[in-house]
């Protein structure tokens, strides 16, 4: 079955899930791959999200001697995003997409926080208090957004400009921009694969396996590993007292 790209109740009423679609209603988008009657309802793109899991996982253990707070958890936010949406792809609600963006969040919240700090501006304090202040915002955004009724969606692609915008301000003449442009060729390469999905120019409702938008998980993972190496070189500049 080829799902039309437009909210649709997916879960049968004695398949797992079913309840909480009820409650919070279907996600706002459906992916190629069929809702199956199991615990985990999308294999293909729930598993893929170990490819963000797992860099993040290989990211935190490596970063625990960093001076600046947020680098140091940066590993922790790639983690929580890849869990968020795994648990998301298993279950198909809104309840659990929203948490999907969220964690997402996570880790824009991360780089622009990062960004802020290397424009030195004054009435920066705490990386904390900084990064608790762009979540909160991306979340009041969400909602707006919901309400609206825009498409959320356009929340990322927000984001993602912004930390455009933020590193071309932050340029720094001495950095190695290598593992930047590398994270934002494979951040594409993901979105491609993700718009092919969705689209349904690539649509195989019976492969069990891959799907457009689990390769969307896997390059963003990769993409979250280069930009971590490339934003872990400002780490000195970026110590922060508390």
């Amino acid at each position: 079955m080829i799902y039309e790209n437009t909210k649709l109740y997916t879960i049968e009423k004695t398949c797992p899930w079913y309840d909480m679609q009820q409650r919070f209603g279907p996600p706002n988008v459906n992916w190629c791959e069929p809702t199956t009657c199991s615990i985990i309802n999308e294999p293909a793109n729930a598993w893929s999200n170990f490819g963000m899991i797992l860099p993040g996982l290989i990211v935190y253990l490596i970063s625990k001697n960093l001076k600046n707070v947020i680098l140091k958890n940066f590993g922790l936010f790639i983690m929580v995003m890849g869990w968020f949406s795994f648990f998301y792809h298993s279950t198909n609600n809104y309840g659990t997409q929203f948490l999907d963006f969220v964690g997402m969040y996570l880790y824009t919240g991360a780089i622009i926080t990062i960004n802020l700090f290397r424009l030195k501006k004054s009435f920066l304090k705490s990386p904390w208090k900084v990064y608790s202040m762009v979540y909160i915002l991306n979340i009041a955004i969400f909602w707006t957004f919901h309400f609206l009724g825009g498409s959320i969606q356009f929340t990322v692609i927000l984001n993602i400009l912004v930390m455009l915008l933020l590193e071309f301000l932050a340029r720094d003449k001495t950095a190695q921009y290598k593992y930047f442009w590398l994270s934002l060729i494979t951040v594409a390469i993901a979105q491609t694969f993700s718009l092919l999905d969705h689209t349904r120019v690539w649509c195989e409702p019976e492969n069990t396996f891959l799907h457009g938008h689990a390769l969307w998980h896997i390059f963003a993972g990769i993409s979250s590993l280069f930009a971590y190496i490339f934003y872990k070189q400002f780490d000195e500049k970026l110590k922060t007292e508390f």
